[in-house]
């Protein structure tokens, strides 16, 4: 009982082709959205799909093109939202693929399991449940009422905080592992890490007063 849109902000030809085919092999199970310009970056995406389809669901996944959801994710999060009104999502954790990685990402593969299983879990208790971008499914009407995700480079981070100070609290699934690549050499890890540096540290510096 869901649907799976897929936002196509790409503009190599060769990718719009593999989309279109995707969607030709399963045309009752999927749905393509494109839009003309790329302003917002991912949240201006996100939120371009989201306003054409917010009336039909009480809830939705944010999934990257890398990840890999196990086949009981949404039955295993639609629980957490029994908790009470005042849940806005819940994340749940991510590792590497076990198998056809290169060495270089074979060697950091660890550390994203350690971060999940050992770093996250004190953060449903003691600390400040992030939305990590992917792999978490959201509630509608929280995301309508915060307007939408801000569209800014660290969206996941400003998300979190903006439905924060609304009054909304977010839970971490430490049972439910998705899939994830892990950046194949030095270059694409160190590009990733810094664009989260770049983005958490504007976020700060302009709404640090206001999350605190």
């Amino acid at each position: 009982n869901a649907r799976v849109v897929i936002l196509d902000d790409g503009v190599l030809p060769g990718s719009k082709k593999r989309i279109d085919e995707f969607h030709g092999q399963y045309p009752s199970k999927t749905e393509i959205l494109r839009r003309e310009d790329k302003a917002g970056f991912k949240a201006g995406n996100l939120n371009h799909a989201l306003r054409q389809i917010q009336d039909s669901f009480e809830y939705f996944i944010v999934s990257d093109s890398d990840g890999i959801l196990p086949e009981d994710f949404i039955q295993s999060l639609l629980p957490y939202f029994n908790l009470g009104d005042q849940v806005g999502f819940v994340q749940a954790c991510c590792k590497a693929p076990e198998a056809g990685m290169s060495s270089f990402a074979e060697d950091m593969g660890p550390q994203l399991r350690v971060h999940w299983k050992h770093f996250m879990p004190y953060h449903n208790e003691f600390g400040f449940v992030m939305f990590y971008g992917h792999s978490a499914m959201i509630k509608t009407s929280v995301w309508k009422e915060a307007g939408g995700f801000p569209e800014v480079v660290s969206e996941d981070l400003a998300f979190s905080s903006k439905i924060r100070e609304q009054g909304y609290y977010r839970v971490f699934a430490e049972e439910v592992w998705t899939m994830e690549e892990v950046p194949g050499d030095y270059s694409r890890f160190r590009k990733r890490h810094e664009k989260w540096v770049r983005g958490t540290t504007k976020k700060k510096k302009k709404n640090a007063w206001a999350l605190l």
